[in-house]
């Protein structure tokens, strides 16, 4: 009888132990009422220093790309801005990190893309203005950079990536062929696998989704596509990352005309292996995981953490609010759901995720304007209080449990 209430007190005590809670740690809302202030890129360095890329207003009409760097609290280190020549908007919409904690940027001024590298203290190294637009970035093991947008060509938008050295050299640049004359095709994220391969997602057909991988040199190597069930629906995608295994992921926008209410969206997370081979995919409306009478959602950005856990950012209608709030899922390397939260109520979505280790992720985004925030296992984010790390948590509930089981015992001796 003693030995099995020892077991059901332990088994009590083991979901506590071993419970995975993951909360938002701090957020800050620069440029808060600034009506064309949006943070769209995110990115960590080694320190876990979090650098963000986007837009702010200079006047009523005229917006600047910026690239701001927070400290391991949130607080501002420095910011770097952009204004292109003759230009009332220009956009930062990605940043990536390379090995030496140098930051590079690529954005969307009113003429050309720009890509830009900074050092880790917010100084110019080098740049380059493409005749495309540059919306996804990511660096090589040898620290070149790799770039992805689209190119206009008459009435033509073309998929490019283009590939730079360190210094911001051209290396090569490849475009994916369009399906039909006057298709508006693009490439709208990047990631560099550890074999240094390309992979490259957006859409064809200017409805498809797809997903397109190249050698470190540019040469093609296999592209997919998911084409939507409904003549008027659409298929886009907005992120991709590889996995250990150099798995691809992508997820986007899903608009299917057969949902209820009819043309409401839904996020779409696909799984291919690294032969291009179809491992998985989901289709997730706010009503799958939430409850939710405005049943849309959607994905801008994915990220994978070193055990193949697939984080997802982007938003969902929660509840019967007409704004959207940002969403947060996380998915096991299966696809299967092990956690998603949503915040905010007005008019405010994720637009970019990323993993600095296996509970801790940073986002950028919307909450009416800009906001970067980062979330982790600890107490929710109310201030400036106390913050307890999961091992003392973890050592306070053994020693609770221990006390449990030691007056248990006198008990019944």
């Amino acid at each position: 009888m003693k030995k099995m209430l020892y077991l059901l007190i332990f088994l009590s005590i083991l979901p506590t132990v071993f419970a995975y809670s993951i909360s938002q740690q701090w957020a800050t809302t620069r440029y808060t009422g600034v009506a064309n202030a949006e943070a769209k890129g995110v990115a960590y360095d080694s320190s876990r220093n979090v650098l963000a890329a986007g837009r702010y207003n200079t006047t009523a009409t005229n917006y600047d790309m910026i690239v701001l760097k927070y400290g391991t609290t949130g607080s501002e280190t420095w910011n770097w801005a952009y204004s292109s020549p003759g230009s009332l908007g220009d956009t930062g919409e990605d940043v990536t990190v390379d090995s030496s904690n140098n930051v590079i940027a690529v954005g969307i001024p009113t003429s050309n893309g720009f890509m830009v590298k900074l050092n880790s203290g917010g100084t110019h190294i080098c740049n380059a203005t493409p005749a495309i637009s540059l919306y996804g970035v990511d660096t090589d093991s040898s620290d070149n950079i790799t770039t992805a947008g689209y190119r206009i060509s008459g009435a033509d938008y073309l998929p490019t990536i283009i590939k730079y050295n360190t210094t911001c050299g051209h290396l090569w640049n490849v475009t994916f062929p369009i399906v039909n004359p006057g298709d508006q095709d693009f490439f709208h994220d990047v990631a560099v696998d550890t074999a240094d391969n390309v992979i490259a997602v957006g859409f064809t057909n200017t409805v498809e989704l797809l997903t397109a991988k190249y050698s470190s040199t540019g040469t093609h190597i296999w592209n997919r596509t998911v084409v939507p069930f409904g003549v008027n629906d659409y298929i886009w995608g907005f992120g991709v990352d590889t996995d250990t295994s150099n798995n691809v992921i992508a997820v986007g926008i899903y608009n299917y005309s057969a949902f209820i209410p009819s043309a409401y969206t839904a996020i779409y997370m696909i799984k291919y292996d690294s032969n291009g081979n179809h491992l998985w995919n989901k289709t997730i409306n706010a009503s799958t995981y939430l409850t939710s009478t405005v049943d849309w959602a959607g994905a801008y950005d994915v990220s994978v953490d070193s055990a193949d856990n697939i984080l997802v950012g982007g938003y969902a209608y929660v509840g019967a609010n007409t704004y959207p709030s940002r969403w947060f899922l996380i998915f096991n390397s299966a696809g299967t759901l092990q956690w998603n939260t949503t915040i905010g109520t007005v008019n405010t979505t994720s637009y970019d995720v990323e993993w600095y280790n296996t509970t801790t992720f940073a986002s950028t985004g919307v909450e009416k304007s800009w906001i970067t925030e980062e979330y982790g296992e600890g107490a929710p984010y109310i201030g400036p209080v106390p913050e307890f790390s999961l091992t003392t948590l973890l050592l306070a509930t053994i020693l609770a449990g221990g006390l449990i089981l030691f007056v248990v015992r006198r008990k019944y001796k």
